[in-house]
């Protein structure tokens, strides 16, 4: 009776050891599932910047191309910089810009 006693309490740790085994199993996939997740949704973000910053730098390529064919060698740096505010609403960096209210 002892041995089939000892062959129980073996079976129940066996048991214990595979239930053990399958949750630290479903826990590893439960964290790299939450990993992909965050790197996805990180990927889906980057490339949503990635598409705005190419759409800036082609608008800013087109500005430049505008104010290039503007210039035929007559043009002053000054008109040159009155043409970029004016059509295009360009400023220098930290400049502040003061805009008329339109009732007045």
């Amino acid at each position: 009776m002892a041995k089939s006693g000892k062959i129980v309490k073996m079976k129940r740790a066996n048991r214990r050891g595979i239930v053990l085994g399958i949750l630290a199993v479903l826990l590893l996939a439960a964290v790299f599932t939450v990993g992909i997740i965050k790197v996805r949704n990180a990927n889906r973000e980057l490339k949503e910047q990635k598409e705005a910053l190419e759409e800036n730098l082609s608008r800013e390529a087109e500005m430049r191309e505008s104010l290039e064919s503007l210039d035929d060698g007559t043009l002053s740096n000054n008109e040159i910089e009155d043409i970029a505010r004016e059509r295009f609403g360009l400023a220098y960096p930290n400049e502040i810009i003061f805009v008329p209210d339109p009732e007045e």
